[in-house]
């Protein structure tokens, strides 16, 4: 049984992303909880209408989800609809906290893209120790046929963090390209040979191949693959970036996210949880 945290604003872009995941995982069994968060009253009101303004919420997203559910319901699926006052990042934050999530989605329209501040997508990807995928508004919905996974064969762990992507590409016999941006006069040799051989051994069984292109750029090398090569899944290994490196732009994932057609699949690794934000959390759904 999967657990997916889906993200809602009542846009476009969040209802293509609940289209979008529930066809991808429509024979697998699934429970999703689709969350929206919204601004509390002022301080000086918040126990007079905090009440009236859960029950607006509440209502909105019943009303928001019904003809998505009418049209994407199944019967391998189960629907949690939930409102909670607050920012979302801190608010996604604390939930991942307190339940387990396989996965966290959201749609993205490129209106929220900014060179300095960065988008909730990538401060999502950021903070969280969740994957997440963000689904953008031009993603058609299709199998999917070709997986790539941005790669430069030097994070270490353990492979088992490609677990989904296995069971995606067997589910739906996909092609894995491991693609390698190199830079200008860099041959492949340098790159990990026995490295190479973990991914090869992991994903046998599944198609596979390594793929190396030259570029300055990472990300422009990313995205101009993409441009070139049809590819319906992007995947690559969240290194949870400080604030200063999405500030100076430094943040590979951010720029995907922002710029790629297909969706993205950040990978996260084990990270510490706070206990701090598990009691925030605790006061928020008790509260």
């Amino acid at each position: 049984m999967k657990k997916i945290l889906l993200l809602t604003d009542f846009s476009e872009a969040s209802a293509h992303a609940f289209t979008y995941v529930s066809s991808l995982y429509s024979t697998d069994f699934c429970e999703f909880t689709v969350l929206h968060c919204y601004s509390p009253p002022p301080d000086t009101l918040y126990h007079i209408i905090k009440e009236d303004a859960f029950q607006k919420a509440q209502a909105r997203i019943e009303a928001f989800m019904q003809p998505l559910l009418n049209s994407s319901r199944r019967l391998t699926h189960t629907y949690d609809l939930r409102v909670l006052p607050g920012p979302v990042v801190a608010m996604v934050e604390l939930v991942c906290e307190l339940e387990h999530f396989d996965l966290v989605v959201l749609g993205t329209s490129r209106a929220g893209k900014s060179s300095v501040v960065g988008s909730v997508a990538t401060a999502l990807i950021r903070k969280l120790s969740n994957h997440v995928l963000t689904v953008p508004l031009p993603a058609p919905q299709q199998q999917l046929r070709e997986i790539v996974i941005a790669t430069d064969y030097s994070e270490s762990g353990s492979m088992k963090v490609y677990k989904q992507i296995t069971e995606l590409a067997h589910k739906f016999s996909a092609r894995i390209t491991c693609l390698t941006v190199m830079g200008p006069g860099q041959s492949p040799v340098p790159f990990k040979v026995n490295r190479i051989g973990e991914y090869n051994n992991y994903f046998r069984g599944e198609q596979i191949r390594q793929c190396f292109i030259t570029e300055r750029n990472t990300a422009a090398g990313i995205l101009s693959y993409l441009d070139k090569h049809p590819s319906d899944l992007l995947v690559m290994i969240s290194h949870h970036k400080a604030l200063l490196d999405i500030l100076l732009g430094r943040s590979l994932t951010r720029r995907l996210v922002c710029e790629a057609q297909v969706p993205v699949l950040a990978l996260a690794g084990n990270t510490p949880s706070s206990e701090f934000k598990v009691q925030q959390a605790r006061h928020f759904y008790t509260n």
